[in-house]
């Protein structure tokens, strides 16, 4: 996974792609495990797509109300469908 996060303040809110799958995809499968990530098409952010080519990304959004066990349960859910 390569996250496209470039700032110097990191968040819960993360965009990232993998190699083994498009953003589509990847997202299609995380629904189907009932993991909830929105596409970022490149158009989103034009300054940042002018200045490096970026491809379409995926978001995941953590929040205050996500517990541990749930971030683990994503990290495991990348691992599984990228490995």
């Amino acid at each position: 996974v390569t996250v496209a996060d470039r700032g110097v303040e990191r968040c819960g809110i993360v965009t990232f792609r993998a190699n083994q799958l498009p953003a589509e995809a990847f997202q299609q499968a995380l629904a189907i495990r009932q993991i909830n990530t929105s596409i970022v098409p490149f158009s989103a952010n034009p300054v940042s797509t002018h200045q490096r080519a970026t491809p379409t990304l995926l978001r995941a959004s953590l929040h205050y109300y996500n517990t541990l066990q749930e971030i683990e349960r994503f990290v495991a859910e990348l691992k599984t469908l990228l490995y």
